[in-house]
């Protein structure tokens, strides 16, 4: 098959059909759709595409509302870094206008639809069954209404859909071994091309060096200076509180910040071309650090690699954003 002009939008077009997605509380638009599982919204779309390095990109989101009118925004903010620290492929975060939303975005190009497609399907199923979870104990604890909302045309959804029945059905998935063995993990190491300055594996994981200011290696730090990487963690056997098994990735910076950054950071790359933005920019042990689990049904033999030049390229970009 040739392929398509426009990834993004084919994708777009491919996905409520792929899901199954009822058609009456469905409106599409040009580039996307909202459509209403229950009391939320959730909205799906595809920016035009542009040329990034030679290679055509159309950046797809898929956003869910959660809550509105946010006014005590800054301790707000300070409660999503825990929920953000067990984030699977979507971050919470809070825009200017006081709106709490969870999103991902996915970096589409022709080559890459096989790896995408799937991937989509995960983050909409998730996302939407996350947001209906969390909504009202999160309007309790921030004193902010649910951003609920109605069909233009059907008004409001009375019974939620099936799909918001996802965590279960990840969950269950997630009961047994993770399908990301010790072996698949230690076999990174063997990674050509490869984009840290260095990397080990063991018995819980990959542990690998990524260039942040400069290539200096954190081995090398306490002769003098600050360390110049980040630290890019990937735990197999890691269990997530909601998913169960699957893999953990853990992307810390050596930079202190307030969880107002994170929260910057999350708005912020939703808007880069450089990769998929699947995770969460939060704090951990005062410094940032962008959290990502795959649950286990999302397992295929090339996502872990392509997360990792993504976070490769996150470190980078983030770099540029905190040191200008």
């Amino acid at each position: 098959m040739d392929a398509p002009s426009d990834p993004g939008l084919d994708l777009i077009t491919r996905l409520p059909r792929r899901i199954r997605l009822d058609e009456h509380w469905l409106q599409r638009n040009d580039r996307g759709f909202v459509w209403w599982p229950h009391r939320l919204a959730q909205r799906v779309w595809s920016e035009p595409l542009v040329d990034y390095h030679g290679t055509s990109v159309s950046r797809v989101h898929i956003e869910t509302d959660v809550l509105r009118d946010i006014e005590r925004r800054a301790e707000a903010v300070d409660a999503l870094v825990p929920l953000n620290r067990v984030a699977s492929l979507s971050h919470l975060a809070i825009d200017r206008s006081g709106w709490l939303r969870l999103h991902a975005s996915l970096a589409v190009t022709s080559e890459n639809l096989n790896l995408v497609g799937p991937l989509a399907v995960h983050v909409l199923s998730l996302q939407a069954a996350d947001a209906h979870v969390k909504a009202a104990p999160l309007s309790e604890f921030l004193s902010a209404p649910i951003a609920d909302s109605r069909h233009p045309t059907h008004g409001a959804r009375s019974q939620p859909d099936d799909l918001l029945d996802a965590l279960a059905y990840y969950a269950d998935k997630g009961r047994g071994d993770s399908p990301y063995t010790a072996i698949d993990i230690a076999q990174l190491t063997l990674m050509q091309p490869r984009p840290w300055v260095m990397a080990r594996s063991g018995g819980d994981g990959l542990d690998a060096e990524l260039p942040f200011t400069g290539e200096r290696p954190s081995i090398l730090s306490g002769s003098g200076g600050a360390p110049e990487t980040a630290l890019l963690q990937i735990r197999p056997a890691h269990r997530h509180p909601q998913l169960g098994a699957g893999a953990l990735l853990r992307l810390a910076l050596p930079a202190r910040a307030p969880a107002a950054i994170a929260n910057d950071l999350n708005l912020a790359e939703a808007h880069a071309p450089e990769g998929h933005q699947l995770g969460a920019w939060t704090i951990d042990r005062e410094n940032l650090a962008f959290y990502t689990f795959l649950p286990a049904v999302a397992f295929t033999e090339d996502i872990i690699p392509t997360l990792i030049w993504h976070a490769a390229a996150r470190a980078l970009w983030a770099r540029t954003r905190l040191l200008p």
